[in-house]
């Protein structure tokens, strides 16, 4: 059993007083472009958050746009009535709609920080800046800072020219939630701003899937957990996004993460933009078209292949699934503790002073991690044993289908269909890919986390003082209650 004494000098760097009277805002952004390419869901998403946010009481302002809710359905869209607080909006054949209220357009950046200095925060108070719309591709293929967010009317910020802007307040704590194409250029900013952490669903060099065509799924878990979380936190409601969001799988980050792969030079850091690519396609999944990633080069994104791999060693075994699994799960649970505890060393070499009591509402990611695992470690197996006996099943039929057509001439084929039957399994195939990594998202998650408890080792033996003060001030801005 793994005892709560190991979590805590982990989250050590929670050290803000609890009596604090700081006051969290929002302001939530959808930029847009023009109407003809700002869709359904991004409204979908800022009314979600707008409401969530205004029900717990929060200040919050919404800037869109030119000043209006102008929108162009894609695909089948519909628009969302979801209302915590009553209010509800009559929502008119032509998408155009009155609520929530909007406080300005998104045309400049002079409209975000206009908005800011209009919150009036006070110090330590904080901000949530919401944004989502579009994001374009670095321009000069220099990296994340020119990545840029789209504004209304054609304009776009890149990365850098924000942080330039976000320098006016440097009292408050800002995070940043970008669920933008390319919006990972975000974590530019928190590495550059000391007051700053961001989460992104995609990283600086790809584009992002809303997953939905009525709504984000990163951002409806976001916003639900948000809600039903007196304690959320910025991580902790982005993880939740994570866990759900198989359109972009394993490319979302937090900054204090992404701020490790930094430092290290890990991926994508490792090599320059032009070697990096990605793909997409459009697929139908439960009667909506959904835009899915496929992986960047050189970037394992596939879901649960390490813990597949594993589990179908053990087919040729003499044990049970159950005897099995538990050796893998102890296994895991044996690695966390030692990678905790080094975890740990991190934060008492910066910090001198020891708090005496840990709230305990703050949790983190890892304890989650193997709180999961211990309970529905055996369930995953199971689902990966299912999706590997249906993949064996086709690929038996994939390849009795090419031995029997290898030497037929081509009217031959034709004549029979063997093009419509080879295509009818790849369809298969695909369809099997992207259920598989939908019921394994979880754990595919679960696993990601574990490769950031690696890379913490060696984080914690190459990065200098200054490294290790950073990455503990993003822990600490991410695990901050909202």
């Amino acid at each position: 059993m793994i005892e709560m004494g190991l979590f805590k000098l982990l989250i050590i760097f929670a050290v803000f007083p609890l009596t604090s009277i700081a006051e969290t805002h929002y302001l939530l952004i959808d930029g847009g472009i023009k109407k003809s390419k700002n869709y359904y869901r991004y409204y979908n998403s800022v009314r979600r958050g707008y409401e969530v946010t205004l029900k717990k009481g929060k200040y919050v302002k919404v800037i869109a746009k030119d000043g209006s809710w102008k929108m162009s359905p894609q695909y089948d869209e519909k628009l969302s009535n979801f209302s915590l607080t009553g209010k509800k909006a009559k929502i008119p054949v032509d998408g155009v709609v009155s609520y929530p209220p909007i406080t300005s357009g998104a045309k400049y950046l002079y409209h975000i920080v206009k908005q800011i200095e209009a919150a009036k925060l006070k110090k330590e108070d904080q901000l949530v800046i919401f944004m989502t719309g579009h994001g374009y591709a670095p321009s000069d293929k220099k990296g994340p800072k020119s990545s840029s967010y789209s504004l209304w009317g054609g304009s776009y910020a890149s990365w850098k020219k924000l942080s330039k802007a976000l320098e006016k307040f440097p009292d408050s704590k800002i995070k940043i939630v970008s669920t933008v194409c390319f919006g990972g250029g975000a974590h530019y900013i928190s590495r550059e701003l000391p007051n700053v952490c961001s989460v992104s669903t995609a990283p600086y060099f790809t584009s992002s899937s809303s997953g939905s065509a009525h709504e984000s799924i990163f951002s409806k878990s976001f916003w639900n957990h948000i809600k039903d979380n007196p304690k959320a936190s910025l991580s902790s409601a982005s993880n939740e996004g994570f866990k759900s969001d198989y359109v972009n799988p394993n490319l979302g980050s937090l900054s204090s993460l992404d701020y490790v792969n930094f430092v290290l030079k890990k991926f994508p850091y490792d090599r320059k933009y032009d070697d990096l690519r990605h793909t997409g396609k459009n697929k139908i999944i439960g009667g909506e078209n959904i835009w899915l990633h496929t992986a960047p080069d050189n970037h394992k994104t596939a879901i649960g292949h390490d813990f597949l791999d594993r589990s179908l060693k053990l087919k040729d075994e003499l044990c049970s699934p159950q005897t099995c699994f538990a050796g893998i799960v102890q296994s895991d649970l044996a690695k966390i503790n030692k990678q905790l505890a080094t975890l740990s060393e991190i934060m008492e070499a910066i910090y001198t002073q020891r708090i005496k009591e840990q709230p305990k509402e703050i949790q983190t990611i890892f304890h989650d991690v193997i709180d999961d695992m211990k309970k529905n470690g055996i369930g995953y197996l199971a689902i990966a044993w299912k999706y590997d006996r249906k993949y064996q099943d086709l690929k038996e039929r994939w390849n009795a289908h090419e031995k029997k057509w290898k030497d037929s001439w081509d009217i031959t084929k034709n004549l029979f269909n063997e093009g419509d039957q080879r295509a009818k399994m790849q369809k298969e195939f695909d369809d099997l890919k992207i259920a598989s990594e939908k019921d394994l998202r979880k754990f595919s998650f679960n696993h990601q986390m574990l490769g950031y408890l690696d890379k913490l080792e060696e984080f914690n033996k190459k990065a200098d003082p200054e490294q290790k003060r950073k990455f503990v001030q993003l822990l600490q801005c991410e695990w901050e209650p909202l």
